[in-house]
């Protein structure tokens, strides 16, 4: 019988995969044949820059897009932590965490060797003790040591925040300067460009913050074309 290698030396392969180039891992693991290039353009931007802000319309596969670079993220690196936050559990668990959900059903339809979906919780994928995807809400009460970040930290970790626009600035700064310090960390915003003021305006806007920004109209969906 063929030896099952342990996941964090799959990884390494994986990793490889995505090094050439970023859509592989949507294309050989999670066998996606049709892309638009909106999604294309949300999930290079993860994989290729630190800061990452889009400004979008409706059902423009935002947080289709989300769920893949979350499970992409965390089966590429080991170890690896990445947190999906939201102001609302209904974004965290329904949408975000629910997209991811969906194409963790065809990876383990893909993977070449069997992983078990016990690992998948209600709020949690978890692979080992310092590799694990987490949703909570930005809202909930922090803990006592002073934030509802703090610990999350990883040589290898992504933060995905939707619905940017109703998150407070405090917690932008608990992970700019909490959880934006290590070896190799991103950060993905996701919002409808509603508000011309608070952080993710400034985030999209200002040179400073060093984001880099994909602008998609509905006019582009390929649902409208």
């Amino acid at each position: 019988r063929e030896k099952i290698p342990p996941l964090e030396e799959q990884v390494e392969g994986w990793r490889n995969l995505v090094r050439t180039d970023p859509l592989n891992f949507c294309k050989t693991v999670l066998r996606l044949d049709t892309m638009w290039w909106g999604a294309e353009k949300i999930i290079r931007s993860v994989f290729e820059h630190k800061r990452t802000a889009v400004q979008s319309g409706h059902s423009l596969s935002k947080d289709w897009s989300a769920g893949i670079i979350a499970l992409q993220w965390l089966f590429t690196f080991y170890p690896s932590k990445v947190i999906l936050t939201a102001p609302t559990g209904r974004q965290v668990q329904k949408i975000t965490f629910g997209e991811m959900r969906k194409h963790f059903d065809r990876l383990l339809e893909n993977l070449p060797w069997p992983l078990s979906r016990d690992c998948l919780m209600a709020n949690e994928l978890r692979l080992d003790y310092d590799w694990f995807l987490i949703g909570f809400t930005t809202r909930e009460p922090a803990d006592s040591s002073g934030g509802k970040f703090h610990g999350f930290k990883s040589p290898n970790l992504l933060v995905i925040i939707t619905g940017v626009e109703d998150v407070d600035d405090s917690i932008f700064d608990q992970i700019e300067f909490g959880l934006m310090t290590g070896s190799n960390c991103r950060i993905l915003e996701i919002a409808n460009p509603l508000k011309t003021s608070g952080r993710f305006w400034e985030h999209c806007t200002n040179p400073k913050w060093d984001y880099n920004v994909v602008k998609l109209s509905c006019f582009d969906s390929p649902n409208v074309l």
